[in-house]
C-alpha cells in the first residue's frame, strides 16, 4: 500500500483537525491563511485518497460501565481458518481491534468487558468456542497515552539561506581584505575609471563571486584586454 506526498499545506490541516475534529473550516482557514473554499476542496481531496476516514465522537467505556479493558493473544487450532474467525469476531460488539500480528500469536485483540466476570464470561463462551487452542490475557489498569499520528511539519529553509548554505566562500581576513582593495584602487587609477564607475565593479564582482582578493587580477586582465 504506497503512500500519498502531502505538501505543507495538507500538514497544516491534518495537524489542526487531529487535534479538534470539530474545528470549523473558517478557524482552519485563518490558521493556515487560506480561504475557506480552498480548506473545503483539500478536507475532500484528503477524504477521497483515504488519509481521512471520516470524524466520529468517542465514547469513554468506563463512564458507561465497562471498566475492564483487555489485549487477548489467541493461539488457533487452525490458523487455516482465520478468516471465519475474524467474522465472527466481528459479531462480538465487546471487541473494539482485532490485528494479525507477528510473533507468536495467531491474532491479537482488544476488548472492553464490564468486570473481570463478564470478561471471563466473553473469553470461556464467545472465544473459545471458535476453535481457539487457547489465550493468553492482558488487562490494563490505566491507559496513560491515546492520540492520533502525529503530524510533523517540517519547515523549508528560505532561499535566502539556501543560497548563502555551505557553498559560501569562507569569510577574508582583514588584512587581505585590505590589500584587495589598495590593489585594485591602484589599478583603477591606471586604467583612468571615474570613481563613479567603482561601485558598479563591486557589484559585478560580487555577482560572479570574485572577492575583493581577486580584484587586482580581474583589472589587470581587463587591462591587457584593452591594450591588444
Amino acid at each position: 500500500m504506497g503512500h500519498h506526498q502531502l505538501d505543507t499545506l495538507d500538514e497544516q490541516i491534518l495537524k489542526l483537525i487531529a487535534d479538534n475534529a470539530r474545528i470549523p473550516f473558517l478557524e482552519v482557514a485563518r490558521a493556515c491563511n487560506v480561504s475557506g473554499a480552498a480548506i473545503h476542496q483539500r478536507i475532500q481531496k484528503l477524504t477521497n485518497l483515504g488519509i481521512l476516514k471520516g470524524s466520529e465522537y468517542i465514547i469513554d467505556p468506563e463512564k458507561i460501565g465497562y471498566e475492564t479493558c483487555a489485549y487477548i493473544g489467541i493461539y488457533l487450532k487452525d490458523p487455516s481458518s482465520s478468516d471465519t474467525v475474524i467474522k465472527a469476531l466481528e459479531n462480538i460488539p465487546e471487541i473494539v481491534e482485532c490485528h494479525i500480528t507477528t510473533g507468536k500469536y495467531d491474532m491479537f485483540i482488544k476488548l472492553y468487558a464490564r468486570n473481570n466476570r463478564h470478561l471471563q464470561t466473553i473469553i470461556q463462551e464467545k472465544l473459545q468456542p471458535l476453535g481457539m487452542a487457547r489465550t493468553e490475557t492482558l488487562i490494563s489498569f490505566h491507559e496513560v497515552i491515546n492520540r492520533q499520528m502525529p503530524i510533523l511539519i517540517e519547515e523549508e529553509e528560505p532561499e535566502e539561506d539556501k543560497e548563502k548554505g555551505q557553498c559560501s566562500p569562507p569569510p577574508l581576513a582583514a588584512d587581505v581584505v585590505y590589500k584587495g582593495i589598495g590593489t585594485g584602487m591602484f589599478f583603477i587609477g591606471r586604467m583612468n575609471v571615474p570613481v563613479f564607475f567603482v561601485p558598479y565593479f563591486g557589484q559585478h564582482l560580487r555577482k560572479v563571486g570574485v572577492g575583493l582578493r581577486s580584484l587586482g587580477v580581474y583589472l589587470r586582465q581587463a587591462e591587457a584586454v584593452g591594450q591588444r
